[in-house]
């Protein structure tokens, strides 16, 4: 019975599914892979593997990089000096760190984990990551207006972005029309740029661009522009009379404020404090005072002497 046992765990391969990494072009992406057996693991007794399938290649699977002692790893060369297993290997963190990844690097990878059982390799762990790449677009840029007859033309741009942005522009009318040219970057990334053509009516027209790239749910939104009348195009004013203050300025205002309320509820404290002592003294000070009784002297009228 027990050697059955030993058999059916041999034959036991866990898989695990797999999760999506999001990376940053340029940076470093980190796929995982942790193993859920017994653990620490002994170095010569368990092997790692990461690879892209077949699938992709067109050819033989590729090794990424690989944990294989006594063994050389072939690597594919596309991969050679950007990638590193962890350092964590006998605690079954099997985790690949890809460094300044690319568009083409966009894969499913696999980690394939064998483990030595009964003096033979046997796969006991498997699960994969696929490698999904994003690149900010720049801040876009509002320019225009260009007036002709009876037109009014603005246009939009940002670059250096991926994937592929959505545009939107943002104005009170209906009366427009939007073209959007994308342009593939030498690096791969893109370009855009649109223009909007609006026909000049009597109503006012809010004009604003804003890029979406839907990968790192980030939107980037130009300031608006505020056509008043067919002849003149003017900056959005702010909601505000006033000019917003930084945070920094405003965070010292509002503790200047605060300080000034504590200042002055302080010197009310203290010119009552004051008060109450001096009435406390006065009352003091006439209890201490002897006590002044009133006598009444009895007196006669003297009569004037006669002079007989």
């Amino acid at each position: 019975m027990h050697c059955i046992v030993i058999l059916i765990m041999s034959l036991l391969v866990f898989v695990v599914n797999g999760t999506e990494v999001m990376g940053i072009i340029g940076e470093t992406a980190g796929l995982i892979c942790l193993y859920p057996g017994k653990k620490p693991l002994v170095a010569d007794e368990f092997r790692v593997q990461w690879q892209i399938d077949a699938y992709y290649m067109d050819a033989e699977p590729c090794n990424v990089d690989a944990y294989l002692p006594g063994e050389k790893v072939l690597q594919c060369s596309r991969f050679s000096n950007r990638t590193r297993l962890s350092d964590k290997l006998k605690e079954g963190n099997f985790t690949l760190h890809l460094f300044n990844i690319s568009q083409n690097d966009e894969y499913t990878y696999t980690c394939n984990v064998q483990k030595k059982i009964n003096g033979m390799f046997k796969h006991v762990y498997q699960t994969t990551a696929t490698l999904k790449v994003a690149a900010n677009y720049s801040k876009p840029v509002l320019t225009g207006p260009v007036e002709s007859e009876k037109e009014v033309t603005f246009t939009c741009n940002s670059s250096h972005g991926y994937p592929e942005p959505k545009v939107y522009w943002i104005n009170r009318t209906d009366n427009s029309l939007v073209k959007t040219k994308l342009t593939e970057e030498p690096s791969g990334t893109f370009s855009v740029s649109s223009t909007l053509t609006i026909k000049v009516a009597s109503s006012d027209i809010k004009v604003g661009c804003v890029i979406e790239n839907e990968r790192l749910r980030e939107n980037l939104t130009t300031p608006h522009w505020l056509l008043a009348e067919p002849d003149s195009v003017v900056a959005d004013a702010p909601a505000t009379s006033s000019p917003s203050l930084p945070p920094a300025t405003a965070a010292t205002v509002q503790l200047a404020v605060v300080g000034s309320v504590v200042l002055v509820f302080l010197a009310i404290l203290c010119v009552w404090w004051w008060y109450k002592r001096k009435h406390s003294l006065q009352q003091k000070y006439a209890a201490a005072l002897p006590k002044i009784t009133e006598f009444a002297m009895p007196f006669k009228m003297l009569k004037p002497k006669s002079t007989e």
